[in-house]
């Protein structure tokens, strides 16, 4: 009997031992892998932040930078004494009406006139506090500067774009520049944190937090006077080309530099819900069986594995028309690079006077016209290449074939949008540019080109192909 109590507790012993090295040997490893995991999302997270922040904000500022070089700008203000001030708000109009943002601006520094898009606006002054910016901006040494800051003409709060002009000596004599709304901004990181479930923001190298879902954080909250970043701040801000990754705790805090804003992305993932699940569910299985142990270890790793491919495809699939995004078009790009070695044409359309249409019938009726339209396109060109949703009303695409047969197809694609029954009452028209290209260069170096033809097509009055 004493024999069968001690072989009893040698075995439950060797079943009690064994089931509790597997059920620690299992947590850690799915609390290695959770945490791994959590990384590879605020990594990406902040890799596509980071390149739509590029798209939106930095052609924002090359608008202002080639108006503050804009040779009839500066023949104006050098003769504005005689000069017609409608002429200059015609010029604002055109610029505002052909890039769609909220705000199109010029400061002369001679008589400190203020004429906006819509008309004069205002003199400024520096007994104004509204006005501090410019004089701020006229002080400091940076040739443009971005400032957010609450748009007088329609009360948003706004991201403006700040270029200075010179005369040919060399002297300040104005300030032009352009405004974001920060909605639009807002909205764009809202919907990445609300995928990823994570918080996202932008900030200052001073740490003031200058875009954020939540409005109330934006210019009233400085990270670096919080505990939690402040003993990290060094860190954070220790590369202006890498990206910064800090493990606190129960959380990742991803740092990424954006040169042309002097801004910085922050990416902020918590580990602590999928830990906390996992400790849980291993103590519970552990009183239960050892082989539903072993069931369930098989399920996690497939849900986690299920997870990890929704991720991945959200990252590269644009929610909206399911295109691939701009990250999917760069994938894909480098798949057929290695598949194909002839050459190729880069495309891109956009459609004309958009922003017209979502004024006049809202961006439901908009949403819908850019699925009806990305269909289309879709359905004539994606068989020779692939066509992918770049931002915006715009798409791009690679074509693999003879230029003639490109051309026939962007020609269908055109007649096909303008005839079919659900946009012809919106008169829906698209501009197009392309360029050959070959998989010796990369793709950045054929979309400048592209983009180039498509902004010729735009200045043409749109409706039209051009070629690069």
């Amino acid at each position: 009997m004493k024999n069968n109590n001690k072989l009893a507790l040698i075995l439950s012993f060797i079943i009690f031992f064994g089931v509790l090295m597997s059920s620690v040997i299992v947590y850690f490893s799915y609390n290695r892998s959770i945490s791994d995991n959590t990384r590879s999302i605020a990594e990406l997270s902040a890799t596509n932040i980071y390149s739509e922040i590029n798209n939106e904000l930095t052609k924002p500022i090359y608008v202002a930078l080639t108006m503050a070089n804009d040779t009839f700008v500066k023949d104006w203000l050098n003769n504005e004494g005689s000069a017609e001030p409608q002429n200059i708000i015609d010029y604002l109009e055109g610029i505002q009406v052909k890039y769609e943002y909220s705000s199109v601006f010029l400061v002369s520094d001679t008589t400190l006139d203020y004429y906006r898009h819509t008309g004069f606006h205002k003199t400024i002054s520096l007994s104004d506090d509204h006005d501090v910016w410019y004089f701020d901006f006229v002080d400091s040494d940076l040739i443009y500067a971005l400032d957010v800051d609450v748009d007088q003409a329609n009360n948003t709060l706004t991201i403006f774009v700040n270029a200075k002009i010179f005369d040919d000596s060399n002297e300040l004599i104005a300030v032009i520049g352009v405004g974001v709304e920060m909605n639009y901004i807002q909205e764009m990181i809202g919907s990445f944190e609300t995928q990823y479930e994570l918080e996202a923001f932008l900030i200052n190298p001073s740490g003031i937090i200058q875009s954020h879902s939540n409005t109330e954080f934006i210019e009233t909250r400085n990270i670096f006077l919080e505990e939690q970043y402040e003993k990290h701040e060094d860190l954070l801000k220790s590369s202006l080309t890498d990206m910064i990754v800090v493990h606190d705790d129960s959380k990742y805090i991803i740092s990424r530099y954006v040169d042309e804003l002097d801004w910085y992305i922050i990416v902020i993932k918590d580990t602590n819900v999928f830990i906390g699940f996992f400790r849980d569910y291993f103590i519970t299985s552990f009183i239960i069986l050892i082989m539903i142990l072993i069931s369930v270890y098989y399920l996690v790793n497939k849900t986690i594995k299920a997870y990890q491919d929704k991720v991945f495809k959200l990252a590269k699939t644009d929610y909206l028309t399911n295109l691939d995004n701009r990250r999917g078009f760069d994938m894909k790009f480098l798949d057929l690079k290695n598949l194909h070695k002839q050459d190729v044409y880069i495309y891109m359309i956009d459609i004309d006077e958009f922003k017209l249409i979502n004024d006049q019938y809202g961006h439901g009726i908009g949403d819908s016209i850019l699925k009806q339209v990305a269909q289309i396109i879709s359905t004539q060109v994606s068989p020779y290449g692939i066509v992918s949703r770049w931002g915006g009303d715009e798409f791009a695409g690679i074509f693999l074939g003879e230029e003639k047969i490109l051309v026939e197809k962007l020609k269908a694609t055109t007649s096909m949008i303008e005839q079919d029954e659900n946009l012809s009452q919106y008169h829906i028209s698209i501009s197009i540019g392309y360029t050959a290209s070959s998989f010796e260069e990369t793709a950045d170096a054929a979309i400048k080109r592209v983009d180039q033809a498509l902004y010729d097509s735009k200045a043409k009055g749109g409706h039209c192909i051009t070629k690069k």
